[in-house]
This record gives C-alpha cells, structure tokens and sequence, in this order.
C-alpha cells in the first residue's frame, strides 16, 4: 500500500514538471515572437489635376458703314442732238469716323429698260452696262458728289434714278474674358499603410 502510495505521488512530480516545461516554452515563444502593427506613414507625391484659367480675347462683329444717300438729287435735262441730254448730281456722306471705300453704280430706269449712266460727256451717247460697279473713297464725315450724265431719245422718260451703294465694313472689337482648361501639378501629402514591430 505504501509502496503504491509512493507510485502515485511520483507521477504527480512528473505531471507538476511537464506542466511547468509547458508553461516555459509557451511564455519563451510568446517573447522571442516580435508584436507588430499597422502604422499611417506620411510621404510627398505630385498629383495632376485641372483649373478652368481664364485669358482674354478679341470678339468683333462686322458692320457696314453708315452712310446717306440724298433723295432729292439735282437734275437737268435739254435737247442735245435729237435726244433729251440728262445731267444728274447725287450725293454719298460718309457718317463714319474713319474714311472708308464705298462702291456704286449710276442705274437709270425708263419706262422700258435700265441703263447704266456715264460720269462725263466725254463719248456720247453712252450707255453702260447696269452691273457695273465703281469705287470711291470717302473720308470721315465727309461727302462726294457722284455725276449721272444719260441721253435719251425724245419722248423716253426716266421713272427714277437708283444710285445704288455698297458701303465698306468696318470691325467692332471688344476685349472679353474667356476660360480654358488647363492641367497643372502640385505637391500632396499621401499615406501608406506599413508595419511596425517591437
């Protein structure tokens, strides 16, 4: 009985020990392991990105000159040559500020057809083709008289006299702002996600 006694205690000692031989190995790997965690590291990077920039620009529009035409143009007429000789004054004032080239044509209309008209007497009878166009230069604020010399048979009259008139153009430019895109760089601070460990 004593000696089972004994037994029974020495396998007591033996489970003790393996138990405190675990407890070390396991409290060792527990210290030799590093503890580790996830830390926000702060570095610089260069990013592109868009800014509507704005610049100025030039917007014109095109206008034709103002001009005037007199309505109540100066007309003399008497026989010539078996004809009726017409001499017509009109004339074009330029109300612009600055001179410009204006175009015209000397159109006479009868009852039957229209004519174009001469500005001398030069070679008479004369008669010019309608589509004709002649040029002139006006200065600002000024004016020019333009002669209509025409002869007809007798018996044809004129209905009207149709100074026609192309005037020049001129250009109204403003200075506006506009925007346009454009991609710049710039310096940024980002994270990355790194461990540390003790």
């Amino acid at each position: 009985m004593a000696e089972e006694h004994h037994k029974n205690k020495n396998w007591l000692w033996i489970i003790f020990g393996v138990a405190i031989v675990v407890i070390a190995i396991f409290v060792f790997v527990n210290q030799s392991q590093p503890k580790c965690r996830d830390v926000q590291i702060p570095y610089e990077a260069q990013e592109e990105y868009t800014e509507q920039e704005p610049y100025s620009d030039q917007q014109c529009t095109t206008e034709e000159f103002s001009y005037s035409v007199n309505s109540d143009y100066d007309t003399n007429s008497y026989p010539h040559e078996g004809k009726i000789r017409y001499d017509i004054n009109f004339k074009i004032t330029n109300n612009e500020d600055q001179a410009g080239g204006f175009k015209y044509q000397r159109h006479f209309r009868t009852l039957q057809e229209d004519y174009g008209c001469k500005s001398s007497w030069d070679n008479v009878p004369y008669e010019e083709n309608p589509e004709n166009w002649e040029s002139m230069y006006i200065y600002a604020k000024s004016t020019q008289t333009i002669q209509c010399n025409l002869l007809l048979n007798s018996g044809v009259e004129y209905t009207s006299y149709l100074p026609q008139v192309v005037p020049p153009t001129k250009q109204d430019c403003q200075t506006i702002t506009k925007y346009r895109e454009t991609t710049k760089t710039r310096t940024v601070t980002k994270y990355r996600t790194e461990q540390q460990c003790n």
